[in-house]
């Protein structure tokens, strides 16, 4: 029956909410007179709601100044209650699509989840601080722990832990130069998806493909990550080549890449750019916006002159009307899931991609 006070049900919610990133470490929470109107309780009810948030490590209250969200690492769960930790990021539109869909599933088998940190703060730190931040989560009693494994992601790191480590997933993204053998890998399949979008042009007309993708990574990190040399992109730009050798097309002179680190890649896209016959696909819904100005500096438009298939179907694709490939991240959460659920170990599971068609990739007759 104690289940069912309201002061419980709203500490679990806010739990959820914090959990989920709604309520960022050291966030400031409204006082407890909004919050209580805003979940339209009394102020003695939404008092000992954030009582049981204070005494679970959730938050901290500072005298004078209110309540603040307290980082994951201070927080405590029910000892039968497993915790999974999110070291991605959990606010992206893909990203957040995924953490939602894995943090409800886990919590209906009473798994806690946890974001933790993304690569990308990881990687502004220092070599020694991101050792050190590795091995506390490692050593924080986490179940399992669900990484976005892209090449900035420092593999080298985490390799030192790995006896620590109950359960490892790798999601998205496994981007790695090391072997973790007992590691889950769940990615989509990058190379299908790359056959699909250039298959799309090249049925559609289009002769020449453009691929646009992100810049190479500095040698000196890469070796301190531990990440590959080819990316997950190269994955993509296989399935290109194997699109062309489908249709007997000329893959070398008819397929060209260019990398955002480039400082001639504005002119060199506006070279390579035929009206009628060059199309692009792009590593990332947002470059559509480089091959739109650069259209239209040259009196193009899209779609027509030029085509275009995206990656990640973001919202901005909707809105542009840009053909884009979702690498359906919703699956990804429910099988990364299932293994965190299941115990799984070592399985390497790829999943289908979609080409979501829009108007950007339709040529001109």
């Amino acid at each position: 029956m104690a289940k069912n006070l309201k002061y419980l049900q709203i500490s679990d919610k806010l739990k959820r909410q914090i959990a989920s990133g709604s309520f960022h470490s050291g966030a400031h929470l409204p006082p407890c007179r909004e919050l209580a109107l805003s979940f339209k309780v009394s102020y003695m009810t939404m008092t000992n709601a954030l009582r049981l948030l204070e005494e679970d490590g959730f938050i901290s209250r500072r005298h004078g100044s209110g309540n603040f969200v307290n980082g994951a690492e201070k927080r405590t769960v029910p000892k039968n209650q497993e915790k999974t930790g999110f070291i991605m990021p959990v606010r992206g539109e893909f990203f957040q699509n995924f953490f939602s869909v894995a943090m409800t599933e886990l919590e209906r088998h009473n798994v806690l989840s946890i974001p933790l940190t993304d690569t990308s703060a990881l990687e502004r730190m220092s070599g020694g601080d991101c050792s050190g931040r590795i091995r506390k989560y490692a050593s924080s009693g986490f179940s399992s722990l669900v990484i976005d494994g892209t090449r900035h992601f420092p593999f080298n790191a985490l390799k030192e832990t790995e006896n620590m480590l109950h359960q490892l997933n790798f999601v998205m993204h496994y981007d790695s130069d090391l072997d973790f053998p007992d590691a889950n890998i769940i990615l989509p399949d990058y190379r299908k998806a790359g056959y699909k979008a250039a298959m799309h042009l090249l049925e559609n007309g289009w002769e020449k493909i453009g691929f646009v993708t992100f810049e190479e990574m500095d040698e000196v990190r890469r070796r301190f990550n531990g990440a590959r040399k080819c990316a997950y992109d190269t994955l993509v730009l296989d399935g290109i080549e194997d699109a062309f050798i489908k249709r007997e097309m000329d893959f070398m002179s008819s397929c060209r890449v260019f990398r955002d680190n480039s400082g001639e890649i504005r002119p060199a896209i506006a070279d390579f750019i035929s009206p009628g016959i060059t199309a692009f696909i792009l590593m990332g819904d947002q470059r559509h916006a480089h091959i739109m100005k650069i259209a239209s500096e040259m009196g193009l438009s899209i779609p027509g002159d030029v085509g275009c298939v995206g990656f990640y179907n973001t919202s901005r694709a909707e809105c542009w009307g840009l053909s884009s490939v979702s690498i359906c991240e919703e699956k990804i959460a429910e099988i990364t899931a299932e293994a965190v659920i299941s115990g799984w170990k070592g399985r390497r599971i790829m999943t289908e991609c979609k080409l979501i068609k829009r108007e950007s990739s339709v040529r001109v007759k």
